[in-house]
């Protein structure tokens, strides 16, 4: 990571990353969207869910979306955040709509009882750690007052509880109230926005009627975290890993911690 970027993504605990696809990478996504999106449920790859507005493991549909969890704009946040030790745990394609959309509330991922040293967010030898995040690929713009992603910049190093009724709308089908505390990340087709699970976020309803809001969720997770017996968090299916590439498999694998995979000693595993 770059000495702005370690900054920005510590006092924040979201990093955006302006205009990290090439014009040929984002058409060829669009395009790939585009052909998910009409195709019948029953004709879809082994192991993608079309549950509205998600579609889990949709980033195996095309090569277009798979080389996302390894592109070279965000691959060395991801190196450094796992330490070097990185692991794909999930890769969700969401498309919202005006008609399926609402408010998705304030969450974060806070470490459960008995657990107590996971998730983590902190800094080693002048590296950032992170145990939990999530990278974001837009693929549609997100202009003032559409609605999509909001955040508590900070969050993440709050040592006090946030009330569970600050920030909620009066009803579910309302937006909150603006308030300063929260920020509505306004993103451009080609953007990425790194995300510690940390901090805490939600979705503002989707606005516009005549534009959806297209976006790849790809969560990375230390190596070494979770167990052997396939309880793992976020698991991709084999169905889904038998028609990656190796190096989309390897990063996807459960190892050790003292085992350094063959990608880590690359800047560009797919090239």
């Amino acid at each position: 990571m770059t000495p702005a970027q370690r900054y920005l993504l510590d006092l924040q605990g979201y990093l955006h990353l302006p205009g990290v696809l090439s014009g040929i990478e984002l058409t060829a996504a669009q395009d790939a969207v585009e052909r998910i999106q009409h195709m019948p449920t029953e004709e879809l790859p082994p192991g993608i869910d079309r549950r509205s507005p998600n579609y889990a493991n949709g980033f195996s549909f095309d090569p277009a979306l798979e080389r996302l969890a390894l592109h070279p704009s965000t691959w060395p946040v991801v190196r450094e955040l796992t330490a070097d030790r990185p692991r794909l745990a999930s890769g969700t394609l969401r498309i919202n709509t005006h008609e399926d959309s609402s408010f998705f509330g304030f969450h974060c991922a806070l470490a459960s009882p008995g657990q107590v040293d996971w998730p983590r967010f902190d800094v080693r030898e002048g590296r950032l750690f992170c145990d939990m995040f999530v990278v974001f690929f837009y693929f549609d713009d997100v202009r003032e007052g559409d609605g999509g992603l909001v955040v508590i910049p900070g969050s993440h190093k709050t040592q006090v509880e946030r009330p569970a009724t600050l920030f909620q709308p009066v009803s579910p089908e309302e937006d909150p109230e603006p308030h300063p505390a929260f920020t509505n990340v306004l993103a451009k087709a080609g953007d990425a926005i790194v995300l510690t699970e940390l901090t805490t976020h939600g979705a503002l309803a989707w606005k516009p009627a005549d534009r959806n809001r297209a976006f790849m969720m790809l969560r990375y997770a230390p190596q070494y975290v979770g167990s052997t017996d396939g309880n793992l968090p976020f698991p991709i299916p084999p169905e889904v890993t038998s028609r990656l590439l190796p190096q989309t498999q390897e990063l996807i694998e459960f190892t050790a911690r003292d085992v350094v995979k063959e990608i880590v000693g690359s800047d560009r595993p797919l090239e």
